[in-house]
């Protein structure tokens, strides 16, 4: 008879590393255009104007990643303090970070004369995390006056981020038995978690629903460990079941595993004998049940 319940002790891999549950913090830079200046613009004489005077560059500044490592950023806010349009076309000026569009704006201000300052602002935002946000490389930011002229002063960038956490899940078997046990490992990337937490290994039913979910470990900590949890013996034989991982302090669910689990009844063998008596034949019959 097959066993369909083999490999009943399964290692379940859970490594946290970055989704969002601190207070946003803001990281704030300045970037500079310089060498041209007759005048104060913004109450510096040292800018650049989009008719390529000083180091307009076509607009173009970069910078390093300011954000901590273990962030992730969800939000930007970029102030242009620049004049108003000198050559009053009315048109529309475009944000760019790192080829991706962020915002644009109208510069309707037909005064560019000395001792005058407009600022514009555009923003975006996604709680997921801005998708065009380099971590690891130089960002580059653009600014795009197609038509007429801007002298440009600064340009000021606040980046908004959050610590995160990501809870990504391996298991080495999708099939195993109601009534068996199943390793738990987990690997946290940060020391958000209060030392009083308790991270949970939870149940769907057989639909994959969380809805009525079942507690099957958990273990107290704020790091890495092992809970070893137990699939419950009465659970119904289904092929939809996932598995998902929960923090008490602060609070945050992991997506589920991804990946449809089986579950089957434990085998049940027994047999019948119509007869005990010595001396006649006795024929046995399978009353065997589960999964065998």
């Amino acid at each position: 008879m097959l066993n369909k319940c083999s490999g009943w002790f399964i290692a379940l891999i859970i490594f946290f590393s970055t989704t969002n549950f601190l207070a946003a913090q803001t990281a704030n830079l300045t970037l500079d255009f310089t060498g041209f200046g007759n005048c104060p613009v913004c109450g510096f004489t040292d800018y650049a104007c989009s008719s390529n005077f000083g180091n307009w560059n076509n607009g173009i500044k970069t910078f390093a990643n300011p954000v901590p490592p273990g962030n992730i950023v969800t939000g930007i806010k970029i102030d242009v303090y620049t004049t108003g349009d000198c050559s009053a076309t009315n048109t529309i000026r475009t944000l760019q970070l790192n080829s991706q569009t962020v915002g644009t704006y109208i510069n309707n201000i037909g005064n560019c004369s000395c001792n005058t300052c407009n600022v514009f602002t555009v923003t975006d935002n996604n709680p997921n995390g801005l998708p065009y946000y380099n971590y690891n490389l130089i960002n580059t930011l653009q600014l795009i006056v197609s038509n007429g002229e801007d002298c440009v002063d600064r340009i000021e960038v606040e980046l908004t981020y959050i610590p995160s956490i990501k809870i990504d899940i391996a298991l080495n078997t999708l099939n195993l038995c109601a009534g068996s046990n199943l390793s738990v490992s987990y690997d946290t990337d940060t020391t958000s978690f209060a030392t009083n937490n308790t991270f949970t290994v939870q149940l769907s039913d057989a639909a994959g629903s969380f809805a009525s979910s079942v507690n099957i470990g958990s273990a107290v900590g704020n790091g890495s460990g092992t809970i070893i949890a137990n699939i419950p013996a009465n659970t119904p034989a289904g092929t939809g079941y996932r598995v998902r991982v929960v923090a008490s302090n602060p609070a945050f669910t992991s997506n589920d595993n991804g990946n449809d689990i089986s579950i089957n009844t434990i085998p049940v063998a027994g047999f019948i004998a119509n007869s005990s008596c010595v001396g006649l034949v006795t024929n046995f019959q399978n009353t065997s049940a589960g999964a065998i």
